[in-house]
């Protein structure tokens, strides 16, 4: 994969905001020139272009850049609201696509952009990028030797919605369901992710937290729109171990140790010691390669990429999709009070 030669590819850019500056940055360091750009505004359009800087083409509709530039993929950059319309317009066209999580608002209309871009041929793959992060990476080949897995914890305080509206706060919230359940179908393929059974407490605005178990484990997710200092994380309790991953960073940490009173009296400062010296030098990784946020997406594109190029099979596959979304419809209707 590493040897493969992704600059004849030409890709264009759906949404300029901060998600779409980010998947160009990604897009660069590819060695891929972004062809078209597409925002509403104008203005954001052309701001990004300047940025980009080898004078890819902007336009203000999905349609008028389909009609006039011959893509290989897309990245959809824009609200979860507007996906399923440019997504079909783009897999009628035959273009491979790359799209912000979630897919689509349901997983009637996640179903429906499956189906077409099987019959079209056309790849397509959600940005799950937690599952693709270096520390996620190494949990996956970690575990084994830390026995079976008991139980996972997801835990986030998120930022930048204060003054939002309830609805906007659950729609918020309502996106963010998807990532632990897609680190769970990394780490454990092919898990059922039937939620039927769950329980959960929608105890204020901006607050969900829903417990279950499925495959075996225990399942704690909790999401706050409130709770500071802002984390993204999970834990992963095993019988010889456990795994603390931060999505924020894109490490992991990894516990170890037989039952003593030495390793309870040493464990908080053994761990403190591993924390400073893996952010450490997971900061300087990043710093390195300009990855200064949202760890995991350069890894999936490039991943998504070769698959377009040697026409294998998406890095997140259609079933895998489907099952995310079905479970985010029922933990959405059941504890968000979203029809």
């Amino acid at each position: 994969m590493s040897n493969t030669d992704y600059s004849t590819l030409k890709v264009g850019i759906v949404g300029a905001g901060l998600m779409g500056r980010w998947h160009a940055s990604a897009i660069k360091r590819l060695g891929i020139k972004t062809a078209a750009i597409v925002d509403t505004n104008e203005q954001l359009a052309q701001q990004l272009a300047g940025k980009i800087k080898n004078n890819p083409a902007v336009f203000s509709t999905i349609d008028a850049m389909l009609s006039s530039t011959q893509l290989d993929v897309i990245h959809v950059c824009t609200p979860v609201n507007s996906h399923y319309p440019i997504a079909m317009a783009a897999i009628n066209a035959g273009v491979h696509l790359i799209v912000e999580k979630p897919l689509a608002t349901s997983g009637d209309k996640t179903k429906s952009v499956l189906d077409a871009a099987n019959k079209k041929n056309v790849k397509i793959c959600p940005v799950h990028q937690f599952g693709f992060q270096e520390g996620t990476q190494k949990a996956i080949s970690e575990q084994v030797s830390l026995g079976e897995l008991l139980h996972l914890r997801f835990t986030t305080g998120s930022a930048g919605a204060g003054g939002q509206t309830d609805s906007t706060l659950n729609d918020i919230i309502a996106d963010i369901i998807p990532h632990p359940l897609s680190v769970l179908q990394r780490i454990r393929p092919n898990i059922n992710l039937d939620m039927t059974q769950w329980s959960g407490v929608h105890s204020r605005t901006g607050e969900l937290q829903v417990i279950g178990k499925t495959g075996g484990i225990g399942v704690d997710i909790y999401i706050s729109m409130n709770a500071r200092p802002t984390r993204c994380e999970m834990e992963l309790f095993f019988t010889k171990g456990r795994i603390v991953l931060n999505f924020f960073h894109g490490y992991a940490l990894i516990e170890k140790g037989k039952v003593s009173r030495k390793q309870k009296l040493v464990q908080p400062f053994k761990y403190a010691v591993n924390q400073l010296y893996v952010a450490g030098i997971n900061i300087t990784k990043r710093s390195l390669t300009s990855e200064y946020a949202y760890p995991g997406l350069y890894s999936l594109v490039k991943e998504f990429y070769s698959a377009v190029k040697n026409n294998t099979v998406s890095p997140i596959t259609a079933e895998e999709i489907l099952k995310i979304s079905i479970a985010r419809d029922n933990l959405v209707e059941r504890f968000l009070n979203k029809s």
